[in-house]
């Protein structure tokens, strides 16, 4: 027999331990293209701080939450990236794009960090992440995160084989591949697409 009571109260049975296990199918964040960065840029402005942490959001949040002043030499930025910092360090010299420069010199920095909370203080890994998330909601682009940027970054450099490689290297994405042959395929059938159209024209010719 089985207690049906603990400290003289009725032992309640967990139904969700009834349910069995699913799984979801789903492809992961979504992919921002530069119409919605652009879409961005009209609902904050060009001096925002939503702007202006899109702008490098090359890395990832958990290094944007520490990038500021310090990590810049020149037209570099260097920095030691967080993720594996302490299993397997890592440290990155990356080059600034002249977009970058432009709206860095937009904003008079007074922090340790660029991108910093209405306190004066560095945000944390998951507040920032929050704070990106409602940013891109409050310019109607509630399905992208912080992680679309830098996907939509990757599908841009796929597309772009010939700088590919340096930017692997620098931003230490060891799954490009995944986005290049996305990119590849999107060639090929646009490819076929345009074979297959040329000569349903040329036998349209001889009709």
């Amino acid at each position: 027999m089985f207690d049906t009571r603990k400290d003289g109260k009725a032992i309640a049975p967990n139904i969700a331990r009834l349910v069995e296990p699913f799984a979801v199918h789903t492809d992961g964040h979504a992919t921002a293209t530069p119409e919605e960065l652009a879409e961005v840029h009209r609902n904050h402005g060009m001096r925002s701080k939503s702007l202006l942490c899109v702008a490098i959001m090359m890395f990832r949040v958990s290094d944007v939450s520490q990038l500021g002043p310090q990590h810049r030499r020149r037209d570099m930025f260097k920095l030691r990236l967080f993720k594996n910092c302490n299993r397997n360090p890592h440290d990155i010299e990356i080059a600034l794009h002249p977009i970058i420069e432009a709206v860095l010199a937009m904003h008079k920095v007074t922090d340790l960090t660029y991108i910093a909370t209405d306190f004066g203080r560095p945000f944390s890994i998951k507040s920032l992440g929050n704070r990106i998330s409602d940013w891109f909601c409050r310019a109607g682009l509630g399905h992208l995160t912080a992680h679309s940027v830098r996907k939509g970054l990757a599908a841009d450099v796929a597309h772009n084989r010939q700088h590919a490689r340096g930017d692997v290297r620098l931003a230490r994405w060891k799954d490009l591949k995944i986005y290049t042959k996305n990119a590849d395929h999107a060639r090929l059938a646009g490819r076929r697409s345009h074979e297959s159209t040329g000569t349903a024209s040329v036998r349209n010719c001889w009709r």
